[in-house]
């Protein structure tokens, strides 16, 4: 399912690929093509990158979204906040998104990864979530 989320990215307005700038290399990353953020902005991981999925075999996605909209997916085992970000290290707005394991979850992460690409956007478009309240409760990792 790590492809056809990485293929919807793709297809987002204004989406570039390539591989992360943070990481430990090989990470496919999602960057907006005509944003240029300068120094740390909690609506990029790094620069003008806002999500990548990690190579590992969980295909986890690491992506910036609205802190509040973070922590409700969090409540709903769909996400869990960056350690770092809890700690303060990094914004709070550092999530990790569970990697899919079927083809309903692949539909909810889109719709995710959609939120990161709004939110990264500065897009007025943010929606909350809560048509998701019913979604069904995922593992923790």
């Amino acid at each position: 399912y790590a492809r056809q989320l990485h293929e919807y990215a793709v297809g987002l307005a204004g989406v570039a690929n390539g591989e992360s700038r943070i990481g430990d290399g090989g990470l496919s990353a999602f960057f907006l093509s005509e944003i240029k953020s300068e120094g740390s902005s909690p609506r990029f991981l790094i620069e003008n990158e806002f999500a990548h999925i990690h190579a590992d075999r969980s295909h986890s996605l690491h992506l910036v979204l609205p802190t509040a909209v973070g922590l409700e997916l969090q409540e709903k085992g769909w996400t869990e906040q960056h350690p770092l970000g809890g700690a303060g290290a990094i914004p709070d707005t550092n999530f990790i998104l569970y990697g899919a394991r079927n083809a309903q979850e692949l539909n909810i992460s889109k719709l995710i990864l959609e939120q990161s690409w709004v939110f990264a956007s500065n897009n007025s478009r943010i929606a909350s979530l809560t048509a998701q309240r019913d979604a069904p409760q995922l593992r923790c990792c």
